[in-house]
C-alpha cells in the first residue's frame, strides 16, 4: 500500500496513477536522506527523509516547478529473508515554489535526459550490461 499526496491504496494502481503524472514534468530528483530504522522480529518501522525537485514547462507554474520536504514512513516485514515495504506513507512537511528561479546551464559538459541519449544508458550500452 502507499499513501501519497492525492493518491492512497496498492503498488499496481499508484504504479498506474504515477507514470502519467511523472508526463507532467520535465524532471524530478528525489535526494533521500536520515534514515531511521526500528527492528522488531520479521517487522520494523522505517523514518527516510527527503527533498524532491520537480520542474516542468510552463516554468511559470508552481505545480510544475517546486521543491518539498518529505517523509516516507514505512512498515516493513521480512519474508524469507527478503525486507520489503508493507505499506508507505509519504507525509509532506513543506514545499516551495521555484518559479522564477531556474538558471540555464552554462558550459560545455554531459546533460541528464530522459532518453538514450542519457551518459546512464550510453555507458551501460558501451558496457554490454543488460545485453542478452
Amino acid at each position: 500500500m502507499d499513501n501519497h499526496t492525492g493518491f492512497s491504496g496498492p503498488l499496481d494502481d499508484w504504479i498506474a496513477y504515477l507514470e502519467p503524472a511523472l508526463r507532467r514534468f520535465e524532471g524530478t530528483t528525489h535526494i533521500v536522506c536520515n534514515h531511521l530504522a526500528e527492528i522488531d522480529g520479521d517487522a520494523a518501522v522505517a523514518e527516510t527523509y527527503g527533498t524532491a525537485v520537480h520542474w516542468g514547462q510552463p516554468e511559470e507554474e508552481p505545480r510544475r516547478n517546486f521543491t518539498t520536504g518529505f517523509r516516507y514512513i514505512d512498515h516493513m516485514t521480512r519474508r524469507e529473508g527478503r525486507w520489503a515495504i508493507q505499506e508507505r506513507w509519504a507525509a509532506r512537511e513543506w514545499t516551495q515554489s521555484n518559479v522564477g528561479r531556474k538558471l540555464e546551464k552554462w558550459g560545455v559538459g554531459p546533460v541528464g535526459t530522459r532518453d538514450a541519449e542519457d551518459p546512464l544508458p550510453k555507458l551501460r550500452a558501451r558496457l554490454g550490461f543488460g545485453a542478452a
